[in-house]
């Protein structure tokens, strides 16, 4: 079956590295993509001794995947080079939302191809014959979060866009003293029966995984990503969390974890430089507001702000209230105070 799909896989690598050229100018993914179906073609057509034929082939593919490689990393200079600051804004404003033209036109083509999992954005498949299509094109599972392609979150220009999205931050209730206690080891263990179990939780209600800091996790709920009610995602997701770390998580290990879910208008996009190491993130006062409200919330709490509250359209009756000073901000932040049971109440500062 793979021989066969040979003949299609070739070629129309070779045609989009072309369509990439007549956009970037760049020749290298060009020319490794036509050697490598060469290759390929050499072998498909007989003409070749068989002891040659495994050389063919592989070198042949490795040299599609390179062409490929070259041609995305042009096509990516070429991005950050021709457009305005205003382009790269709504470039990322249609992304963040889910309604760019090109996504859309990709959800169709790859949505004709065999299997799930998929790319909840994009539709590449990530397995079956599929998988061999987006693999050239870079639709492989983000390392931000395996629902998504890395190539809808990272084959964008440096910059992006100011978008309402909703935060979560959880950390683990007095980890210093914990690590005290327990030991290094046995403590690194525990924060990874953390990282695994807020892993679970995030993709499952598709978030991006800004990242882990230490005995904290913050998720981002975009609506390109997580739907318009992600506000309502972050909160759900925050139940979950709490769930999977408490005492009645069924084989889970225990661990006192408190979080902090708001929304707000906050930077979302590509920081970093055009040749270097550069991540997705989001930037505001809203994720340092979102960050202090984790910090404050006891074992077994999560602090939802007003904000995020309305954004779900939370039923509030008969959850306590709080006004908390934060620090830098002018005026008190009103939040909301989930309590999911399973944790002891551990007030220990981090």
């Amino acid at each position: 079956m793979i021989h066969q799909a040979l003949w299609v896989f070739a070629p129309l690598n070779l045609v989009l590295l072309a369509r990439g050229y007549r956009r970037h100018r760049h020749l290298a993914g060009v020319v490794l993509g036509g050697l490598g179906t060469v290759s390929i073609l050499i072998h498909l057509f007989g003409h070749t001794q068989q002891r040659n034929i495994l050389t063919l082939i592989w070198g042949g593919t490795a040299l599609l995947a390179a062409g490929a490689l070259a041609d995305r990393r042009a096509e990516r200079r070429h991005l950050n080079a021709h457009l305005t600051a205003e382009e790269v804004e709504r470039y990322w404003k249609a992304v963040l939302s889910g309604e760019h033209p090109g996504l859309r036109r990709g959800r169709r083509f790859y949505g004709l191809l065999p299997k799930d999992p998929r790319c909840k954005l994009c539709n590449a498949p990530f397995a079956g014959p599929g998988a061999w299509v987006g693999r050239l094109a870079g639709k492989q599972p983000s390392g931000k979060n395996p629902n998504f392609c890395g190539d809808c979150l990272a084959k964008t220009p440096v910059g992006g866009a100011e978008v309402q999205i909703s935060m979560l931050f959880a950390d683990i209730r007095g980890s210093t003293a914990l690590a005290e206690d327990i030991g290094p080891t046995e403590f690194a263990a525990a924060l990874n029966r953390f990282y695994q179990a807020a892993t679970r939780v995030l993709v499952r209600h598709n978030a991006l995984i800004d990242r882990f800091v230490g005995d904290e996790v913050i998720g981002l709920f975009v609506a390109g990503y997580a739907g318009q009610n992600h506000a309502s995602q972050a909160i759900s997701a925050a139940r979950s969390l709490l769930e999977a770390t408490g005492h009645s998580s069924p084989g889970g290990p225990w661990l006192p974890v408190g979080a902090g879910v708001h929304t707000g208008t906050v930077f979302v996009g590509v920081v970093g430089s055009d040749e270097g190491v550069t991540d997705i993130t989001a930037l505001g006062d809203p994720m340092n507001a979102t960050a202090r409200l984790a910090s404050l919330a006891g074992a077994g709490e999560v602090l939802v702000s007003e904000e995020a509250a309305a954004a779900a359209q939370l039923d509030v009756s008969g959850l306590a209230t709080r006004d908390l000073d934060l620090k830098g901000r002018r005026e008190p932040l009103t939040v909301r105070v989930l309590t999911v049971g399973g944790h002891e109440r551990d007030q220990r500062p981090n």
